[in-house]
């Protein structure tokens, strides 16, 4: 059997054998080259941060992005400077004041975001959005009636109406519509002036003694004042329906106009076959027409307009409702309203023909036209920002570009939707 003795490697003076020294060589020559590379990896990240500055200004434009998108609105927008207006109403401006871009918050605090930039470049896209403004008043006419075919006079005396109706339209007229393809709507209006062809004639005149087997209130003809000839009364109803002047429910309003204000018909005497001009006898030969049924009074047909203030008839007429004004006289005076025959025979023209019968409807009607005071819808339009692009560069030449929607815009396909600058949100609680 052989045996073999371990002996312990021999030393060195320090102590240390071969291996060792080797072994600690080997490290620090590792150590020395993990250290150069160190060095290398932190110059390239300093030169990486140097040269790429565009990394900050990535985290600049996107932190602007979501605060657009989040946004209400967006204002005040320049080249270089714009606002956003959160739900609450706070504003946050964000504006290049020399070669800083600056935050400007809610609370008045403002803030440099990155500076050395040359260029701040801001570009909007707009949408419309509508939003009803103050309703406006306009004097102006805003209804007529004509009618059509030949022409007559249609005599009213004591005791007798006629009923004109009429309808407002809820059309607005061209003039007060503000946004080109929006349609104003009249709210309401009022009867300020009637304008009506229509004159009188002076039933106290002398020749008009024939009408009566006695005086007049025991004046005889001819010595009665103006004053006493009475009014013509105008009075508002709603009426049965549209296409009807039947009135309908209490009076609304009503005005008077004095008689002796109204111009004065041209009419005649004249027989019924013969058509031949009759004269009157002279003097107060009361009965006279009585007894010579065959003549007959002609008037002629009032061909001058005239206008009448009637103010107290300024009451709220609600477009779409039917009415009608009744015209009627009273003491001893005619009047004479100028008419025409209706092509539809659907006028809404009716008649009573004395104090106790009832209103029937005719085929006539009766030319005029009412003026007052309109109210109207009005309607703004506003360029409102829905899209946002942001360009930044600085001045070694690093840039970036952000585009962001605002978000309050885009989701509303309607032009009546969507917020306006200056609008606050409403939130709806059901």
């Amino acid at each position: 059997m052989t045996s073999t003795r371990l002996t312990t490697p021999r030393r060195g003076v320090s102590g240390v054998t071969l291996l060792e020294l080797l072994i600690a060589s080997a490290l620090g020559a590792m150590l020395l080259i993990a250290m150069a590379q160190v060095a290398q990896v932190f110059t390239q990240q300093v030169t990486y941060l140097r040269e790429e500055a565009d990394d900050e200004l990535e985290k600049t434009a996107e932190t602007i992005a979501t605060d657009l998108r989040r946004a209400w609105s967006v204002t005040s927008i320049s080249a270089q400077s714009f606002s956003v207006e959160d739900p609450h109403g706070a504003v946050t401006t964000y504006a290049l004041v020399g070669d800083e871009l600056t935050v400007t918050r809610p609370s008045g605090d403002s803030g440099v975001l990155v500076d050395d930039i040359t260029s701040f470049v801001v570009t909007a896209d707009t949408t419309s959005r509508y939003r009803e403004a103050t309703e406006t008043d306009e004097y102006g006419s805003w209804f007529t009636s004509s009618g059509s075919g030949s022409t007559s006079g249609l005599i009213l005396q004591s005791g007798q109406e006629l009923g004109l109706g009429f309808v407002a339209s809820s059309n607005a007229p061209a003039q007060v519509e503000l946004v080109n393809g929006v349609d104003e709507l009249r709210l309401e209006t009022q009867i300020e002036q009637l304008t009506i062809t229509v004159d009188m004639i002076n039933m106290t005149e002398k020749v008009f003694g024939h009408l009566y087997g006695y005086p007049p209130n025991n004046n005889p003809p001819g010595t009665v004042s103006d004053e006493s000839l009475g009014n013509m009364t105008v009075t508002l109803y709603e009426a049965r329906s549209p296409g009807s002047g039947v009135p309908h429910g209490p009076s609304l309003a009503s005005a008077t106009i004095a008689l002796a204000d109204l111009p004065n018909n041209s009419y005649e005497w004249r027989r019924d076959i013969t058509n031949l001009l009759v004269n009157p006898p002279n003097g107060y030969a009361y009965g006279w027409w009585q007894s010579n049924t065959d003549v007959n009074l002609s008037v002629s047909v009032p061909s001058a307009p005239v206008s009448l203030s009637v103010p107290s008839l300024a009451t709220v007429i609600e477009p779409g409702r039917a009415y009608t004004l009744v015209l009627g006289v009273d003491d001893y005076a005619a009047l004479i309203v100028r008419a025409r025959g209706s092509s539809s025979g659907l006028e809404a023209v009716a008649h009573k023909s004395n104090s106790g019968g009832s209103f029937s409807s005719t085929n006539m009607a009766v030319p005029f036209s009412l003026e007052g005071t309109n109210t109207y819808t009005q309607t703004t339009e506003h360029n409102v920002v829905r899209n946002v692009t942001l360009t930044l560069t600085r001045a070694d030449g690093a840039t970036h570009t952000v585009s962001a929607a605002v978000t309050t815009q885009v989701v509303a396909d309607d032009p009546w939707f969507g917020s306006v600058p200056g609008d606050l949100p409403t939130i709806q609680i059901p």
